[in-house]
């Protein structure tokens, strides 16, 4: 799934010239729904809610696969929280700027670059998050910390 959603977007940069996608490539209102959910996932960081608030986008049980670091972390829901309070307590007033969203049935594939309040790059990622009953049941993340 992640090579074919990966493949879809490097056709999709190359079709559309190589520059900035302002919109969102979906084909069924299934797959816009889950797009909504992961877009308030994504605005809630930047509006910096608290961490306690990001247990609402995840199953109870919930896993987290990283590409790069060959990990997988098996987490309930209150995984996400420690997780979101430490990325603001490390980088106060971050921000998350979204490039692309791809959804595909059930996953949605996100290309996103997290910034400091100057707008330093922190990290630069793909995660393609699996839903199941409009929470995400699975995060495949590749990422590159700067």
């Amino acid at each position: 799934m992640l090579v074919s959603l990966i493949s879809l977007q490097m056709y999709v940069n190359k079709a559309g010239g190589g520059g900035r996608l302002s919109h969102y490539i979906v084909k069924h209102e299934a797959e816009m729904s889950h797009v909504r959910l992961i877009k308030r996932f994504f605005q809630a960081q930047n509006k910096h809610k608290a961490p306690s608030y990001f247990s609402v986008f995840f199953a109870k049980r919930y896993a987290i696969d990283n590409i790069v670091t060959a990990s997988q972390t098996s987490k309930t829901s209150s995984g996400i929280v420690q997780r979101i309070a430490s990325l603001q307590h490390r980088y106060p007033l971050y921000r998350s700027k979204v490039k692309m969203i791809i959804a595909d049935g059930n996953d949605v594939m996100v290309r996103y670059a997290l910034l400091t309040r100057a707008g330093r790059s922190i990290m630069q990622a793909i995660s393609v998050f699996s839903m199941r009953n409009g929470k995400i049941r699975r995060v495949v993340e590749m990422n590159k910390s700067l």
